[in-house]
């Protein structure tokens, strides 16, 4: 009975010492590091938030019907046209005019008939040149409120029978502005009306100018003076009163 007992003593040693020569292995110091496992995406969502636009208030709407109100009446016209542009002086030429403007419909609408005159000038052979030759005796000029912008939509039909259309913000109170390309002038034309009209009720000015790549060409500089007892009507719907709470 002796010698199993020695037999499984030696057993029991070498399994100790096999235990011992793996802790002191290389390998059982330093373990292979574990890799991770990288997940792809393969859908990225972006939620985003719709932006709604301010809708306009009954000033802004106000401050159309009244700008064209002022546009009414009958006016004497005075001003210059730059042939070219510069400023120079030799390039100016005095305007003399008038013209006579009415209002129609509950949109509202004001339609003007012109008549502006300046010295005819021609190029060196005879050819005609921007702003050289009047073509707003006689003209006319068409503006109406449109509620959707809101914004002043006008045209301006000469002697020709080019019509020259915009659509045209208020930029200040008192101000409407706006730009479009050119007709009948080619390449990179861009097209600015300028019309400011004073509370006041005495003075309008129109400015148009015509710049071909974002060189001035010729500019248009027309003041309206009002004939005395012609004033302005106010056009459009009426402020809604208040409810009662």
């Amino acid at each position: 009975m002796r010698k199993p007992a020695r037999t499984c003593v030696a057993a029991l040693a070498l399994a100790a010492s096999g235990l011992v020569m793996a802790a002191d292995a290389p390998a059982a110091r330093n373990p292979a590091p574990q890799v991770q496992s990288v997940e792809e995406l393969d859908e990225v969502l972006v939620e985003g938030r719709r932006i709604r636009k301010k809708r306009p208030s009954w000033d802004d709407y106000q401050q159309n019907f009244s700008f064209l109100a002022r546009l009414v009446g009958r006016f004497v016209i005075e001003g210059n046209v730059d042939l070219h542009g510069q400023g120079n002086p030799e390039d100016l030429r005095q305007v003399a005019g008038q013209a006579h403007c009415i209002g129609f419909g509950s949109a509202p609408g004001v339609q003007c008939e012109l008549n502006v005159r300046w010295p005819e000038t021609r190029g060196a052979r005879g050819e005609e040149i921007p702003g050289g030759v009047t073509t707003l005796d006689p003209a006319v000029l068409l503006l109406g409120f449109e509620p959707a912008a809101p914004g002043i939509s006008h045209v301006l039909l000469d002697n020709r029978g080019v019509a020259d259309t915009a659509m045209g913000k208020m930029a200040t109170p008192n101000t409407m502005l706006s730009r479009s390309k050119c007709l009948g002038i080619p390449g990179n034309c861009e097209r600015t009306v300028r019309i400011t009209a004073e509370p006041d009720l005495t003075t309008v000015r129109m400015n148009i100018d015509l710049a071909l790549d974002q060189q001035k060409l010729v500019g248009f500089a027309f003041t309206l003076q009002r004939v005395p007892d012609t004033g302005a009507v106010v056009y459009g719907r009426k402020q809604p009163r208040e409810r009662k709470k």
